[in-house]
């Protein structure tokens, strides 16, 4: 399934601001990351990193209430933690 979405949004690129939402799921967008210089760890050297576009992804509020430690969880206003 991620495999397709992926490719769809991909192809999508061209278009400015295109963007994937599916609710309760999560954000799927696209990027453009800038050309950067980057330094070798091992020998210092300095070389460029091209321009390139990304695919990102951003949970919905839902699956990351889901993957908090329940001290953690949003407790809306009035109501005790569980």
């Amino acid at each position: 399934m991620f495999g397709s979405i992926g490719k769809l949004l991909m192809e999508a690129s061209a278009l400015p601001d295109f963007h994937l939402r599916i609710r309760e799921l999560g954000l799927f967008e696209i990027k453009q990351v800038k050309a950067r210089d980057r330094v070798n760890p091992r020998t210092g050297a300095v070389g460029p990193v091209p321009a390139r576009t990304m695919l990102s992804f951003r949970f919905a509020k839902t699956l990351r209430d889901l993957g908090r430690a329940p001290s953690q969880a949003r407790v809306a206003p009035g109501q005790e933690a569980p």
